[in-house]
């Protein structure tokens, strides 16, 4: 997978009080095996990202014919200062954000006094608020199951709650009639008793019946 890192662009001091924005998204790369833990695929997008981070005042965007065009997937930390207290009243940031390129979907990640928030910004354009709201819920089931089960394999996770899984599986397969007591093959076999001359395959013009 290949996504996009949003860099700050000030990695000089003297760059912490220059005007403008300096900001840049750099392109990350991971390659997914669905055989190994979603930690092991963390660790791997975090180290690619320190190398990135590292590395982005000699990338200039549009190098490299892959990530010429804006990429689709964008992520973005936002690291919050702390709740600031002063004669009793208390002054903390409530949200903050900024648009400098084109996206489909970034995941803004924001990190404030220990907590994490996730939110979905996405391109209304393109998705409906359903969709990606089906998208978040879904990522929320992954990212539970994997806390849970941190050595499951990729492939292993949840994508469906329990309740939702039971929606589709049973609730919607209910169709109030009940079915004997026998096997597919037990039904052939009754079929093949009944009506032996009637087809049972057909294939590019050729039938066989159950005879």
């Amino acid at each position: 997978i290949k996504t996009g890192l949003v860099a700050g662009g000030r990695s000089f001091p003297d760059l912490d009080a220059g005007f403008g924005l300096f900001a840049k998204v750099l392109p990350v790369a991971a390659r997914v095996r669905p055989e190994s833990p979603l930690v092991r695929l963390a660790e791997q997008v975090a180290k690619s990202m320190v190398l990135a981070e590292r590395w982005q005042d000699w990338y200039v965007p549009g190098d490299e014919p892959a990530v010429a065009a804006p990429l689709p997937l964008q992520f973005e930390l936002q690291r919050r200062p702390s709740t600031r207290r002063v004669s009793g009243i208390s002054f903390s940031v409530k949200d903050c954000g900024v648009c400098f390129e084109p996206f489909e979907v970034k995941a803004v990640a924001n990190q404030q006094e220990g907590r994490l928030r996730l939110e979905l910004q996405y391109d209304a354009g393109l998705f409906r608020r359903e969709d990606v709201e089906q998208v978040a819920t879904a990522f929320a089931n992954l990212l539970a199951d994997a806390a849970a089960r941190p050595g499951a394999a990729i492939r292993e996770l949840a994508l469906l709650s329990p309740a939702e899984r039971r929606r589709l599986v049973v609730d919607l397969n209910d169709s109030g009639r009940s079915w004997p007591d026998v096997t597919v093959l037990d039904l052939i076999a009754e079929q093949t008793r009944r009506h032996p001359e009637r087809p049972a395959l057909v294939f590019e013009g050729s039938a066989l019946s159950y005879a």
